[in-house]
């Protein structure tokens, strides 16, 4: 499983809005993720989240401990119906899954190129033949996105019918 599709407690999120409306960390939690500590749930084993301070130069960095490991973690991650930091759910980067040529050459540089090229479109005034030029620039670019995307749906699904 990766990490990018599996819910995630982000502590970043939980102190900007500490800060934000200054309130506690659980309140925090409860606004941004719907729950207090603990929390039982048929889907939940009890959620007890413990966090802790590190002193900086300018402030304080909060960090959560991990219910399995304990180790200082800014991100939770609930799978399977258990809140755990990423090492302990064995998750990875889907990046972390091609060797680094398969995605940015088949995908990623093109379908940068092209994002840039979209928001170039869209901010400020454009003659006529300027606007041409990068639409077509964009069609060029579609199919090599096109491609990269049915590679790498290939290559899940490959992973998917092997058992991994």
């Amino acid at each position: 499983m990766f990490v990018e599709s599996v819910p995630e407690i982000n502590v970043n999120k939980i102190t900007r809005l500490m800060k934000k409306k200054n309130i506690s960390f659980w309140k925090a939690i409860k606004k941004i993720y719907g729950f207090y500590q603990p929390v039982l749930d048929e889907d939940f084993d009890e959620i007890n989240i413990q966090y802790s301070r590190t002193d900086l130069t300018f402030g304080k960095r909060i960090w959560m401990k991990c219910p399995s490991c304990a180790g200082r973690v800014g991100k939770l991650f609930i799978y399977k119906g258990k809140v755990k930091c990423r090492s302990c759910h064995k998750l990875k980067y889907m990046s972390q899954q091609f060797h680094r040529d398969f995605v940015y050459e088949t995908f990623s540089k093109y379908k940068v190129r092209y994002d840039k090229l979209e928001i170039e479109l869209c901010t400020g005034e454009k003659s006529k033949r300027k606007k041409e030029k990068i639409i077509r620039e964009m069609k060029n670019l579609e199919p090599f996105i096109e491609n990269g995307l049915n590679n790498l749906k290939q290559y899940f699904d490959a992973q998917a019918s092997s058992g991994e």
